[in-house]
């Protein structure tokens, strides 16, 4: 599955950008250790760490683009470079299209409180998985029948989440 890097920005706000938006994307991504060649890859500057201390890397693994809030560097002119104003909700836009918004093919169950929301999920996953495919995301990671994706973090990004749901609704 590739899209075109144009297809996918459509409606973002551009602040500047260097280099084509006509590539092609084979995948997007906030984590440079799963870029592959033709990636994009959305460097999200953080608190304690901003990825663009991964470019370097992402770079030598082929990507095609990076979006970030940060000015284009002219040193990386190999790639095209798009700067964004948020680049964590330009991540979740363009996931979402990439593979082709798989949520508005699904009922979600939202669990919120204090305790027991695991416990909870549990039961409404057991009772809805006999009638139906269900998919449990929480704080244990992400379930899918047998498969078990382990949780790097309570809420998972979008470039995490949508392949699963993905390779989910597939099955």
């Amino acid at each position: 599955m590739t899209q075109s890097l144009k297809t996918l920005l459509r409606d973002v706000d551009i602040i500047a950008h260097t280099g084509s938006l006509d590539v092609m994307i084979s995948g997007i991504t906030h984590d440079s250790r799963k870029l592959g060649e033709n990636g994009c890859f959305v460097a999200i500057k953080g608190f304690r760490q901003d990825g663009l201390e991964y470019l370097d890397s992402a770079v030598e693994k082929g990507i095609a683009a990076v979006i970030t809030s940060s000015k284009p560097d002219p040193r990386y002119s190999q790639i095209t470079w798009v700067q964004v104003k948020n680049e964590r909700r330009v991540l979740s836009k363009i996931v979402s299209r990439f593979y082709n918004d798989i949520t508005r093919e699904l009922y979600t169950i939202g669990i919120t409180g204090t305790n027991a929301k695991t416990t909870i999920m549990s039961f409404i996953s057991a009772i809805l998985s006999r009638e139906a495919k269900t998919v449990s995301i929480g704080t244990l990671g992400m379930d899918f029948g047998d498969i078990h994706v382990g949780a790097g973090l309570t809420t998972p990004e979008a470039s995490d989440l949508y392949p699963f749901l993905t390779d989910a609704r597939a099955n």
